[in-house]
């Protein structure tokens, strides 16, 4: 992830505005759902002596749902921003997501999982990195 976010920087930097604008609309034009989810501090923060109740957060994109997840505390939050055509009942929603999370959270105890094998990291990568390297070199080329 932190490779991936550096080089999507130096894209930005690199490359011109409108061809990286041109990338997010393909990108994001396939996309209806996004979620992300991020660790959040694990014990009580404050700010100027206050303390932080809740953290929340969005993932930008140009999407017609978004769904955020922060821990903070040993607490877990799930932002949602939504547009009302795609959830048009948002309250509906947050009454039954908690009993549907249950319901999963169930399904998972009574399962008897494989533990996941290590993950080949240089496959990711050389994924991240071709794109941009195709990019610079047709720059340069044209």
């Amino acid at each position: 992830p932190l490779i991936a976010m550096k080089l999507s920087i130096l894209a930005f930097i690199m490359l011109p505005r409108n061809v990286v604008m041109q990338c997010m609309y393909q990108a994001f034009d396939r996309v209806t759902t996004m979620l992300s989810n991020v660790p959040g501090p694990r014990d009580e923060k404050f700010i100027c002596g206050i303390k932080v109740n809740s953290m929340t957060f969005f993932s930008p994109g140009l999407v017609a749902s978004n769904f955020g997840l922060i821990s903070y505390n040993n607490k877990i939050t799930l932002s949602i921003l939504s547009d009302e055509k795609v959830l048009p009942e948002p309250q509906k929603f947050a009454e039954l997501f908690p009993k549907e999370l249950d319901k999963l959270y169930e399904a998972v105890q009574q399962t008897d999982f494989e533990k996941p094998r290590k993950q080949e990291y240089y496959i990711d990568v050389l994924v991240v990195l071709a794109p941009f390297a195709i990019l610079f070199f047709l720059r340069y080329l044209f």
